[in-house]
């Protein structure tokens, strides 16, 4: 295990790193080390976790809090919890196989708060992280990691009250790169400065279960063979909906090098909600196997130029349900239809798609709760049971985002709740003794 530490007197005054001892003897370190141009600096002995400090007046300092970054390599089994970690580049580092990061509180680093580069088998749980300039989680590479039950709030590029950090840069909820047969479920996201999910070529990752408020975009699952399901996606008319794609690299050559051809992107039964722009997006050929069903795409927002859906030919989409009461509802694939009937009537999508208000629970939904469906809602019983049709396999889950099986009835329901329906008193009982 490597410990990185940053060191802060009562002032706020940070010591910086100039290295480590290396294969200098230590007397000649610490020359260097006293003799360095910043005016306060620090390091550490590569044997020990001693820390050296030198500051302006050359006197110690009434106070220091250490605020370390913890990293594990290429080790394995090992775990790192309940830490409050904060003040430093990036939170905890991991690769190897099979470490766990559980409890601990990230806050305020200018890197991810959790990054797994090359990481195997990682379970990623019950971890607060916020005030970050980056991307919450960052998974590159490496794959069949658990991230659940994690509490992902605010990223932006300004941390600490004052601190500018580089535009442009990454500041999405969780991100995927070039990793495999992750599985990313039940956790809390909010306030993204970009997407709650950010992929690139990533191949057969799950994502499902989570619930996310304000972002400036839903997510964007790119890559092959790539399930996102069940999810409460709340834009809080700070951003896009879902932009899908289905993108690989012709030339990989499978197993040892991502990411092959392994099937379609299947986005479905998510509830995207006060979205604006967009609620569903595709472009050029890697729409072509992207699928997308029984979704809720529903917005308030007035901002000029929405369409419920842009995408490009060779999409999918079908069995959802949109609704719009802000703007007008119109579709574009990649002519712009005003209704449904006249979209499915000249490019053959969404043919039993519904436009209808989905007759939430709360008519003014805040938690995930409030998403629920009333018995009366138009989404009941009318979605595309995908075990039925082959679109997912007989081996996969297929439950709501409460847990119940689907489907309860005749068929499933849209959205991300699953209707469960009572019995109820019998209305003609004999009882024979």
């Amino acid at each position: 295990m490597t410990v990185i530490q940053s060191v802060y007197d009562n002032t706020g005054l940070k010591y910086y790193n100039v290295g480590s001892q290396g294969a200098s003897s230590l007397d000649s370190w610490l020359a260097t080390f006293i003799s360095n141009t910043n005016a306060a600096c620090y390091g550490v002995a590569s044997s020990t976790i001693v820390v050296y400090v030198k500051t302006p007046h050359s006197n110690p300092p009434p106070q220091l809090h250490m605020f370390d970054s913890v990293g594990i390599g290429s080790g394995s089994y090992s775990t790192i919890q309940n830490l409050e970690i904060c003040n430093v580049k990036a939170g905890v580092s991991i690769g190897g196989t099979s470490n766990i990061v559980s409890g601990c509180f990230i806050h305020d680093t200018t890197g991810s708060g959790i990054y797994a580069g090359a990481s195997v088998g990682a379970e990623i749980v019950s971890n607060t992280i916020q005030g970050l300039g980056y991307t919450m989680i960052y998974l590159v590479g490496g794959g069949n990691n658990w991230v659940h039950h994690n509490t992902l709030r605010t990223n932006s590029t300004v941390i600490l009250g004052n601190v500018h950090l580089t535009a442009g840069r990454d500041t999405c909820g969780v991100g995927f790169t070039g990793g495999t047969n992750n599985l990313v479920e039940c956790n809390t996201i909010s306030y993204m400065n970009q997407s709650f999910f950010d992929y690139w070529y990533e191949a057969n990752t799950e994502v499902r279960y989570n619930y996310c408020f304000h972002a400036s975009g839903a997510g964007s699952p790119d890559g092959t063979g790539l399930l996102f399901h069940h999810n409460i996606l709340d834009l809080d008319d700070a951003g896009s909906g879902i932009s899908a794609g289905h993108s690989y690299s012709a030339s990989a050559s499978p197993p040892s090098e991502l990411p092959w051809d392994t099937g379609p992107v299947l986005v479905y039964n998510n509830l995207v909600y006060n979205f604006h722009s967009y609620g569903l997006y595709t472009t050029g050929t890697s729409a072509t196997n992207v699928v997308f069903r029984n979704n809720i795409f529903v917005t308030h927002t007035s901002f000029s130029g929405t369409s419920l859906a842009i995408c490009a030919p060779g999409t999918d989409s079908d069995y959802n349900l949109f609704y719009s009461t802000g703007v007008t509802p119109r579709w574009t694939f990649p002519s712009i239809y005003y209704s449904l009937s006249s979209l499915y009537a000249a490019a053959g999508e969404e043919g039993h798609s519904v436009y209808a208000d989905p007759q939430f629970v709360s008519t003014n939904p805040v938690t995930a709760a409030d998403f629920q469906l009333k018995s009366t809602s138009p989404c009941i019983n009318v979605g595309q049971d995908l075990k039925r049709v082959g679109l997912l396999p007989p081996a996969q889950e297929y439950k709501d985002y409460l847990g119940t099986l689907i489907p309860q009835a005749a068929g499933p329901d849209i959205g991300a709740y699953e209707k469960i329906h009572s019995l109820g008193p019998p209305t003609n009982l004999h009882i024979d003794r």
